[in-house]
């Protein structure tokens, strides 16, 4: 089998070439670069756009983020011994920002979910008032009464390296009154209408 997908692989490369050489001799050099261009760069948009829709697609749609600042992910194996650590960072839109404000946390215990989302985000239902306090899920290695988020993306011993900026601002939101958060089945978001920004922590 693996030597027919060889070949398979091989045949279609050949074809690509084939029809590269074909295009270069018979067409005008402009629509020949500019096909180029089309063949190498579509598949590299296509991509970009897949992976942003699954970065937001972490954050329950009725926040509304979709400007990403900043993440930082990564992966250890496949399946269901694989690891993973990672913080997602995306920016609070000033509308819901002046909802949550008025609202408080009765925002996020109204807040709608898309059908498409239900199965990502449907455990991030039970939100608390910030400071977050040491739980099952985030153990306090430190000797301070203050949390740190490398505690809790590290849990298992699999860890990244963040900008020290990133987690100076996620700390402070994790630490600080004034914030709501929501530990889900996988990860736990952090919202600050404050710094007008989400943080989507995890490990696993």
């Amino acid at each position: 089998m693996i030597y027919f997908i060889l070949t398979i692989i091989a045949f279609v490369i050949l074809l690509i070439l084939f029809l590269g050489y074909y295009a270069f001799k018979k067409l005008p050099k402009k629509y020949f670069f500019l096909i180029i261009f089309i063949v190498i760069g579509s598949p590299v948009i296509v991509f970009k756009l897949y992976e942003s829709s699954f970065v937001v697609g972490s954050i329950p749609s009725g926040l509304k983020v979709h400007e990403i600042l900043y993440t930082k992910e990564e992966s250890w194996g496949f399946g269901p011994g694989g690891n993973e650590a990672g913080i997602r960072v995306f920016r609070l839109i000033p509308s819901v920002i002046s909802e949550i404000k008025t609202d408080g946390i009765k925002f996020f215990q109204n807040m709608e979910v898309d059908r498409s989302q239900r199965r990502i985000t449907r455990s991030f239902r039970e939100w608390s008032k910030t400071p977050i306090q040491p739980t099952k899920y985030w153990k306090n290695n430190q000797d301070t009464e203050k949390l740190d988020i490398y505690d809790y993306v590290c849990a298992y011993g699999f860890c990244i390296d963040i900008e020290p900026e990133m987690v100076q601002l996620a700390n402070k939101m994790v630490n600080e009154e004034g914030n709501f958060y929501s530990f889900g089945r996988i990860g736990l978001i952090i919202v600050s209408p404050s710094k007008k920004t989400v943080i989507y922590l995890y490990n696993g």
